[in-house]
């Protein structure tokens, strides 16, 4: 399940996402195009002859794949510091309530 909702679809004029002959009505149904017309997705396709907008696209993806990993260990990291801190400052505020427990001067001290 996605957490968001696809809007366009941008692909080539490959025989894989639509027919390039249309019928004697002048429709051309392919299955691709079916399905997106199916989930209300927009179907936007490169210019004919125009490879600079499909390598865009492959620019794109091939960013994206090499900086994902990045940002999944950059999020791991601040969530990690973060229980760190979290248990640090327990440690700490426990260790001060244990210590004026012991000495024996309950909460009057001030350190809790």
């Amino acid at each position: 399940m996605l957490w968001y909702p696809i809007l366009a679809v941008l692909t080539d004029h490959g025989t894989q996402f639509c027919f390039n002959r249309k019928d004697k009505e002048g429709l051309s149904m392919h299955e691709h195009e079916l399905f997106l017309r199916q989930k209300s997705i927009k179907h936007i396709l490169c210019r004919v002859k125009h490879p600079q907008t499909n390598g865009k696209l492959e620019k794109f993806h091939d960013l994206y794949n090499v900086h994902r990993f990045r940002l999944v260990v950059w999020v791991i990291l601040c969530v990690g510091m973060m229980i760190g801190c979290i248990v640090l400052l327990l440690w700490i505020l426990l260790s001060r309530l244990i210590w004026c427990l012991l000495v024996g001067c309950g909460l009057r001290c001030g350190w809790v």
